[in-house]
């Protein structure tokens, strides 16, 4: 899979300060098109953390997905990505049974 060369080849040339080491950033709207373009990957969902940084999962119909952190004035950064996605509940986000 092309994957990992090719965020290993946007780690190494973008010009953002990275959150963690080896991560990759670009503005919220690059990324989302290069996640749309190279991974058929859109937003499903996306939350906000303790500290203001909004954590957003993007999947796409063949499974893969990414999990995405953008914060306030920065960058949106990848902390992680994977194959094999797939939903637990079909009747909605929340579950009406515990799981």
């Amino acid at each position: 899979m092309i994957r990992l060369p090719l965020l290993t080849c946007l780690a190494l040339l973008t010009p953002f300060p990275a959150s963690a080491q080896g991560a990759t950033c670009l503005p919220l709207d690059d990324m989302r098109d290069l996640l749309r373009q190279h991974y058929a990957e859109a937003p499903l969902g996306l939350g906000l953390t303790a500290d203001g940084a909004v954590l957003e999962l993007l999947t796409a119909a063949d499974g893969t997905w990414t999990i995405t952190l953008t914060t306030a004035g920065g960058p949106t950064c990848i902390v992680a990505s994977g194959t094999a996605f797939g939903l637990m509940h079909r009747d909605g986000l929340y579950p009406s049974q515990p799981v």
